[in-house]
């Protein structure tokens, strides 16, 4: 546990450090507020990702020979491969799964969006103004 938070700190460390030296302020707020969004939206996620992907085996009709329980390297990649050809040669169930997990975050990066998290420690001359979406794009956003 104490080799997690020191590897944790680390890696903070080495996110936030070259943009300290470049004397960018952050507010911890914000980081607290952004940090606490992105762990929302991770839990949520993992909390559904098992059903996602169940639906997207069921969607595909994967039927294996092979023992699930106990695969080998080999085997496992077989199982693999097999996925993917059958995942590939019906192009509707990425496409629902995509939608699916689309709509799942979809509330967290309105979120995201709303508090600019995307822009921590960026100067905010910097941040690009967010232009109204014309009619036709919409669909494309989250």
């Amino acid at each position: 546990m104490q080799t997690l938070r020191s590897v944790w700190l680390l890696g903070f460390i080495l996110l936030i450090g070259p943009s300290l030296v470049r004397s960018q302020i952050y507010s911890l707020p914000e980081v607290g507020n952004c940090v606490n969004i992105y762990l929302n939206a991770i839990s949520d996620i993992t909390g559904k990702i098992m059903g996602l992907l169940h639906d997207l085996v069921k969607c595909v009709k994967l039927v294996t020979t092979f023992n699930v329980e106990a695969l080998d390297y080999s085997s496992f990649k077989n199982v693999v491969n097999e996925f993917m050809v059958k995942l590939t040669s019906l192009p509707v169930c990425p496409l629902d799964s995509f939608e699916a997990l689309r709509a799942l975050l979809k509330p967290h990066m309105k979120i995201i969006k709303s508090y600019k998290c995307s822009y921590l420690g960026v100067p905010a001359k910097c941040i690009p103004k967010t232009p109204k979406a014309s009619k036709g794009l919409e669909a494309f956003q989250l």
